[in-house]
């Protein structure tokens, strides 16, 4: 499993997924899925890192976390050996990812080509286990803040902060747009009186108005405000 990101410098890199020695219980699992262990780690990004290095920053509405998929058209785990030139054998085996889809409300920074909303949800793409199936190990959390304050809902207003990347894919690899940082500090949750926050991220609360105005001012004024 390998994981390929644009830029590099924002991933610490994905820990080996190992096949697990022994089965739940001492019984065979009846998904290979469950045998998987996931460990992700995101590097952590200051908000001037993510004003200048995300090709997008957005403010809109979560209207879908998808489950956990792997890394092939079908979404279903995978895993394959291969065999080298002097017989030695290399187990592949699935990379997890999770999906979450925003309805934009203003682009404050929208330079992801192909990959923005183009007025459809903007799809953000997130290596490792869904909070859905597996809340402990989503990866959202970048301190020991709870995963309440760091993973965002259905219905949540959040401020994105998102860049191209390439997930490698069973037969190649694929165009994604992901967390410029780790998770829990790209994605930022509205608080009941109005401002953005980040637990995660250790930024001070801040109205999407005043947040754009950083944003722009650290990118030289360059986005879209519209």
């Amino acid at each position: 499993m390998r994981l390929h990101t644009q830029p590099l410098t924002w991933i610490l890199g994905l820990a080996a997924i190992a096949l697990s020695a022994f089965a739940w219980l001492g019984a065979p699992a009846a998904d290979p899925a469950e045998r998987v262990d996931v460990d992700v780690a995101y590097q952590s990004a200051s908000f001037e890192q993510l004003a200048r290095e995300s090709n997008v920053v957005a403010s809109g509405q979560v209207v879908r976390i998808s489950p956990t998929r792997w890394n092939q058209d079908d979404g279903t785990y995978w895993e394959r050996t291969l065999t080298d030139a002097a017989g030695l054998e290399t187990i592949e085996v699935a990379l997890p990812y999770y999906q979450i889809e925003i309805a934009p409300e203003r682009f404050v920074v929208d330079a992801g080509g192909g990959l923005s909303a183009d007025g459809g949800p903007l799809t953000l793409t997130v290596v490792g286990m869904s909070p859905l199936d597996d809340p402990a190990g989503a990866g959202l959390a970048v301190s020991e803040q709870s995963l309440e304050q760091t993973a965002p809902r259905v219905g949540d207003r959040v401020l994105v902060f998102a860049t191209p990347m390439e997930i490698d894919w069973l037969g190649g690899s694929r165009k994604v747009l992901g967390p410029t940082g780790a998770p829990g500090q790209s994605v930022l949750g509205l608080a009941p009186d109005g401002r953005f926050v980040s637990p995660g991220a250790g930024l001070a609360p801040a109205t999407l108005d005043d947040l754009a105005a950083r944003i722009l001012s650290l990118r030289g004024a360059g986005g879209t405000t519209d």
